[in-house]
């Protein structure tokens, strides 16, 4: 087991590929979870491990506008809410094209966070071909790079929440929280 700084133990580190998930407690980040996770209600944001110190995710919080790649260590020592991990599942990891993954990523730095189409993916009217054309929402991004990783098919359903996300057979069943109130998702 790894202990972290906030008194949580996960079973590795984090490895590349593997998906962060964000639990906020801003009126915003509450519709997201009301709206999205029907089971928990605890997920709004997610990001996805570009190294084992260091995810990438498209946000609106602490002045970030967009794609950037920030540190774990970032959002567990300064994050107001929860934080958990889930595990690429062994067949996705062997599977995961990483460089492909990152180069995809790092292509994407910069564009700006799309406030539009996460309400409409909140509403599951998502549309896919519409992803990428300027600007993302965090589990659009996300789920875009496990595609170029070739980890999940062509087609994805339209309205990517995080949550959704997060039940996606490529993971380990089991979310390992990493800070925050003790929250055990389902």
């Amino acid at each position: 087991m790894v202990l972290l700084d906030t008194g949580y133990s996960i079973p590795a580190p984090p490895a590349v590929g593997d998906l962060i998930l964000f639990g906020g407690h801003s009126m915003i980040s509450g519709v997201i979870r009301y709206f999205t996770d029907h089971k928990n209600h605890a997920i709004s944001h997610c990001g996805v491990m570009v190294s084992p110190t260091t995810l990438m995710e498209s946000t609106t919080l602490n002045g970030e506008n967009g794609v950037n790649a920030i540190p774990l260590e970032h959002w567990l020592e300064d994050y107001p809410g929860e934080v958990w991990i889930k595990y690429l599942n062994a067949p996705s990891a062997k599977k995961l094209d990483s460089q492909r993954m990152i180069d995809f990523l790092t292509s994407q730095e910069g564009r700006p966070y799309d406030k539009t189409q996460v309400l409409v993916a909140g509403l599951g009217l998502d549309k896919p071909d519409a992803w990428g054309q300027a600007k993302w929402y965090c589990s659009e991004l996300v789920i875009a790079a496990y595609k170029e990783g070739g980890v999940v098919p062509v087609y994805i359903q339209s309205g990517i929440s995080p949550a959704k996300l997060a039940d996606f057979q490529i993971f380990d069943k089991q979310a390992w929280q990493m800070k925050g109130k003790l929250k055990e998702l389902k």
